[in-house]
């Protein structure tokens, strides 16, 4: 009674009119209600033992109220503020409902615009920039042979965030590589020779810039480059030249000249030039067997519109840890949530003999940390199927040929029908309602040639289409398919049976792939502080 109550009273708060319930008790503890209205109806499943409800609205008028609707119930169940979680599919109707001609302008799909299609050009403030190079840094292993090389932006302009924070950690071989001031370029290349300025050796690179001499020059006074960082002001200009190191055919001496082995790039991501992606690609390629390269991308702030810096690395095969820490300490520092959000394989380049079979990538190798804790949190409760026929014989449908069989399959399945009741109110057709000890059976007719059915089973294990739908097309004749939704229903945004998720313990997940290989490596025990955080269930710690 309460149930009933609670619903009718959200339904009439909605603006609709409720004709009859079938409300009877599970055998899970629960309750199934099914509510017959003059727009539609409405079914509800409870289960105290999970503090869950499930809810159905299927309308086959006044569809602008649908929002209205979920609101006024979500009020009713005490879950306005979540968790909740919702999908929409499309199913059959009425015929000879009132207003008909009025409904019609509301039926189809809706052209909407929910997405911020603007590029995002509003850059990292200064602070920002400054912290995210600062942390950086700590990638390194500073010595006197270490070589930091910085491209910076316009000249004439003097603003390079990344120098800056770098200047504060006192590095002895800190470069600066700028570009002449924007409109100077001209056609012949013109770079200035290494100087020192301010404490900082500084390079100036004019005109088009087709050769790596200038990384030459630097390589040879202050040797080879342990890590580049690209600021946000950096010119495409010198990016690219970089990039072409990397890209040109037969350059593998110049990159032994110029980079060190275990090199480390950092370039953010922050307008919509593609030279830095173009240098971040070029970074995959390994020359190499034993080169490990590793590409991880972090983001600052939203997923969608914060601040991306990549990470590339040769020969560091547990990078992905100290991008980790990094983007940890990154959010400590500025109250900005931060994350790693990508992962990149490395490149072998077509005439680079391998001494192993070619490495076949799976999703595995994707990062998942939203689908892991999903699919670990979820509960599913049971199995829902919504069938759309056609009827395609003669004479016309009645209602009392769908009850039979409706009534014959449920028999047959061995399904304990608790209470039934049938709607003829609301135009053409009916609703047939079968409220089940684990479940409900609804059949709804337009009053034509189409007919809907929804069965929900507490018990998966049940082959809806061959025991349900199968029998049902067979008994009443001449129906054939039009459309077919199968789905569990449950807690946790459920999108799996539980067949198809095994033993699993909930919130028991890695936070990355690469955690397998370090449990693997006995990182478990010689990391066992970041592991015991990132790396749970490949520890065996849950």
């Amino acid at each position: 009674d309460i149930l009933e109550t609670t619903l009718t009273t959200a339904l009439l708060n909605g603006g609709l009119s409720p004709y009859s319930a079938v409300v009877q008790p599970s055998e899970n503890g629960g309750a199934v209600a099914v509510i017959s209205m003059k727009q539609g109806y409405v079914v509800a499943h409870t289960w105290p033992d999970h503090n869950y409800v499930g809810l159905e609205i299927h309308l086959w008028a006044q569809f602008a109220k649908l929002e209205t609707i979920k609101s006024s119930l979500l009020e009713a169940v005490g879950s306005t503020k979540g968790p909740w979680s919702t999908y929409r599919i499309v199913a059959g109707g009425m015929l000879g409902t009132e207003n008909w001609k009025e409904e019609q302008s509301t039926i189809g799909p809706r052209p909407i615009q929910s997405r911020d299609c603007e590029a995002n050009i509003s850059g990292p403030d200064d602070t920002t920039i400054g912290t995210v190079m600062e942390e950086t840094l700590s990638i390194i292993e500073m010595n006197d042979n270490t070589t930091v090389l910085v491209l910076c932006g316009d000249s004439s302009q003097g603003s390079c965030k990344t120098l800056r924070a770098f200047e504060k950690k006192g590095i002895k071989n800190l470069v600066a590589v700028w570009t002449c001031q924007s409109g100077e370029h001209g056609e012949i290349a013109n770079t200035s020779a290494l100087e020192m300025k301010d404490g900082v050796a500084t390079m100036v690179l004019c005109g088009p810039v087709n050769s790596i001499e200038w990384l030459k020059d630097i390589v040879k006074t202050y040797g080879k480059v342990g890590f580049l960082a690209v600021d946000p002001e950096a010119s495409p200009v010198a990016i690219r030249s970089v990039s072409s190191l990397l890209l040109e055919d037969d350059n593998e001496e110049d990159i032994d000249f110029n980079l060190a082995d275990n090199v480390v790039f950092v370039v953010p991501i922050v307008d919509t030039d593609g030279s830095r992606v173009t240098l971040v690609e070029a970074s995959r390629w390994r020359r190499e067997i034993n080169e490990h390269v590793a590409i991880h991308e972090i983001t600052v702030g939203p997923l969608q519109t914060g601040m991306k810096v990549w990470f590339t690395a040769t020969r560091r095969p547990a990078f992905l840890s100290h991008v980790a820490d990094i983007a940890s300490r990154i959010e400590q520092q500025t109250g900005i949530k931060t994350a790693v959000t990508g992962n990149m394989l490395d490149i072998v380049k077509e005439d680079t003999v391998v001494p192993y079979a070619p490495y076949v990538g799976t999703m595995d190798d994707y990062e998942t940390i939203p689908g892991l804790i999903q699919f670990s949190n979820q509960l599913p409760l049971g199995l829902q199927s919504i069938y759309q026929f056609q009827y395609t014989g003669t004479p016309l449908l009645t209602v009392t040929q769908l009850e039979h069989a409706l009534e014959r399959v449920l028999s047959e399945m061995d399904l304990s029908v608790s209470a039934s009741a049938i709607s003829s109110e609301s135009g053409d057709g009916a609703l047939i309602i079968s409220a089940l000890k684990e479940g409900h059976a609804i059949i709804l007719w337009d009053g034509g040639t189409f007919v809907d059915t929804n069965l929900f089973t507490h018990d998966q294990t049940i082959q809806h289409k061959d025991v349900f739908a199968e029998k049902f097309m067979k008994y009443v004749g001449d129906l054939n398919y039009v459309l077919r939704d199968e789905m569990p229903r449950g807690t946790g945004h459920v999108v799996n049976l539980m067949k198809d998720i095994g033993t699993r313990t909930p919130g028991c997940y890695d936070l990355y792939q690469w955690c397998s290989m370090y449990a693997e490596s006995g990182n478990c025990v010689t990391e066992k502080s970041w592991m015991e955080n990132n790396c749970m269930k490949s520890c065996g710690l849950c």
